[in-house]
């Protein structure tokens, strides 16, 4: 019944209120002119703030155009996905792949939680042609669009996993990378929270070998955390996506409750 609960509910808040007062009752008895029992002050009163659970979705967006180190990419996104999976169905998350190849993005993995749905949509993924990178953050820009249009509360992560290296444009003749620094400020502006993964392969030669970390540029337009896929395994880098993740939301509930 109703007033059961109420009654069982103020009970639990005068016992909290007590317990917080307790310890300062010898010294509030000792200082007051009148007799109680139990001496109850404002700062006393306990209220207990309820925190509802943040629902995240990430993104993962694949360069899966024929450069270098393809193969590697598309198996540590593959293997990151059901990592992300994992984690996921103790939570209310959600996990995305967008894929990107020839002159636009594709979305190999529409949102979910379900690991068994992941597996059979990733059996086989396709690789090669030239790098629509701009192409493919429009499109994981807009499916993080059209997911808060359903959902206002969620929160979105863009993961991008490529070398950086962009030679197709959005709009014919433009500069790919301009283009990709104002999709970073229109990602920033919407307040999406990015990480960049650099695929690069380290090219050697006899003395030395040197990257060209075009992903750290696209890392500083979004004001993305960057690590580099060479020094991750397919399970540190989902735990590495995971701890951000949980970074963020702890920020965001911090924010909250204040």
């Amino acid at each position: 019944p109703r007033t059961t609960l109420r009654s069982t509910r103020r009970q639990r808040q005068m016992c909290i209120r007590d317990r917080a007062s307790a310890v300062h009752q010898k010294h509030r008895k000792k200082n007051s002119r009148v007799s109680h029992a139990l001496i109850i002050k404002k700062e006393d009163l306990r209220e207990k703030v309820r925190q509802s659970k943040v629902s995240t979705l990430i993104v993962l967006t694949v360069d899966a155009s024929g450069s270098m180190g393809v193969m590697n990419r598309m198996e540590a996104a593959k293997g990151t996905v059901k990592t992300l999976l994992m984690d996921a169905y103790q939570h209310r998350d959600r996990v995305a792949l967008v894929a990107f190849k020839g002159k636009e993005g594709h979305i190999l993995l529409p949102p979910t939680s379900g690991v068994e749905l992941a597996k059979k949509m990733l059996v086989n993924l396709p690789t090669g042609g030239k790098t629509a990178l701009a192409a493919g953050i429009m499109k994981a820009l807009s499916l993080i669009k059209n997911e808060r249009r359903k959902d206002p509360t969620v929160v979105p992560m863009l993961v991008l996993l490529s070398d950086g290296r962009s030679n197709i444009s959005i709009v014919e003749g433009a500069d790919p990378m301009v283009e990709i620094e104002k999709l970073g400020t229109m990602a920033q502006e919407e307040g999406i929270h990015s990480i960049v993964i650099d695929s690069e392969v380290t090219r050697k030669n006899k003395f030395v070998g040197f990257t060209f970390e075009f992903a750290k540029d696209i890392a500083e337009f979004f004001n993305a955390k960057y690590f580099r896929l060479d020094k991750l395994s397919e399970v540190t880098l989902g735990n590495v996506i995971t701890m951000e993740k949980n970074l963020l939301v702890d920020t965001l509930q911090g924010k909250t409750a204040l």
